[in-house]
């Protein structure tokens, strides 16, 4: 997007970069099949991992994510740390498109991949205007997924765009001008910068014929990730806490990765009274096996987690430690 890793840039905090990524990962992808006959490989590179250079709040500075206080360790994510999100979700062999392939890149700014594995179906979309471009367009498309061999699926909806995915535009002026939020915002921030969904994921969905079909829209600089898993009975396993502990004012949670492929989601719960309240502490869907609970009242908690597969099924929930909090 820009050279100079220490020069402030906007573009880097809101969606522009994770599409930018996004458009650049899907034409190397395309440059790598196009010549792996020939041996070639290409990988597109961003160096965006540098967060010494962070100083305040979407200061700019290239990285993964932003500071939300003087802490070093107090983060918040970036729309482009969703992009690596939606990484995680392609499958490790090509899908074929059978129509309409003149409509997406290098033929238009409409970028497209669709991957699948034993396990899954990923399909990708992605506007990134060109420079020529006066007034950028959304894109409008009856989009078809064919062959599918699960009678049953799980369809999740990942966006990353103006308002999904995004702690930018959860963040007040203030803190886009580099003042550090204060907890409420930064509570508020936190839920934003999970990567979101546009509609509940669901579950068990009959397709007719292998088929599953609809209308999409993708805007400008968005990403859209259809996500297409088998409905099956299986039980995620247990999180297994590493981490619950006070810190800087906040209470930092960390338990270890699901790897299922059908993994879906975290639910993280204050247990009050020995039990979990009806809401989860943390977004639907949370994806990271970590949470940061923004300034909790002073006293003893006791926080719990459970993972959720695509076919909403619940594995136990696992307490953690007791956690104290001091007065501030």
């Amino acid at each position: 997007m820009r050279v100079g890793f220490n020069v402030p840039f906007q573009a880097r905090m809101d969606e522009r970069f994770a599409a930018w990524m996004c458009t650049l990962m899907i034409a190397y992808n395309g440059l790598s099949s196009r010549f792996r006959a020939h041996g070639l490989r290409f990988v597109a590179a961003s160096d965006n991992a540098n967060q010494q250079l962070v100083q305040t709040s979407f200061d700019g500075r290239r990285s993964l994510c932003t500071r939300a206080s003087e802490s070093a360790r107090d983060l918040l994510k970036l729309p482009v740390f969703n992009f690596y999100e939606i990484l995680r979700l392609l499958g490790d062999r090509h899908g074929t498109v059978v129509a309409g392939g003149e409509s997406f890149f290098p033929n238009s700014e409409l970028f497209h991949l669709i991957t699948a594995a034993e396990t899954h179906i990923c399909s990708v979309f992605c506007i990134y205007p060109r420079a020529s471009t006066d007034t950028p367009r959304a894109c409008t498309l009856n989009y078809a997924l064919t062959d599918i061999t699960w009678q049953r699926v799980n369809i999740a909806r990942f966006r990353v765009d103006s308002t999904h995915s995004n702690a930018s535009t959860a963040a007040s002026d203030e803190a886009r001008r580099g003042q550090f939020p204060g907890a409420a915002e930064a509570r508020r921030i936190r839920f934003a910068q999970e990567l979101a969904v546009s509609a509940p994921i669901q579950s068990g969905v009959a397709l007719a014929n292998g088929k599953f079909e609809e209308s999409v829209t993708i805007d400008p600089y968005a990403i859209t990730a259809y996500w297409i898993t088998p409905h099956i009975p299986d039980r995620p396993a247990d999180p297994t806490w590493i981490e619950a502990s006070a810190e800087d004012g906040n209470v930092i949670l960390r338990w270890r990765p699901n790897t299922e492929p059908y993994f879906y989601s975290y639910e993280v719960y204050v247990l009050v009274a020995g039990a979990p309240p009806e809401m989860p502490l943390s977004p639907m869907p949370l994806r990271s096996a970590m949470w940061v609970d923004t300034a909790p009242p002073p006293g003893t908690r006791t926080y719990a987690v459970r993972a959720l597969s695509a076919s909403s099924i619940r594995s136990n929930l696992v307490k953690s430690s007791p956690v104290t909090i001091g007065s501030r």
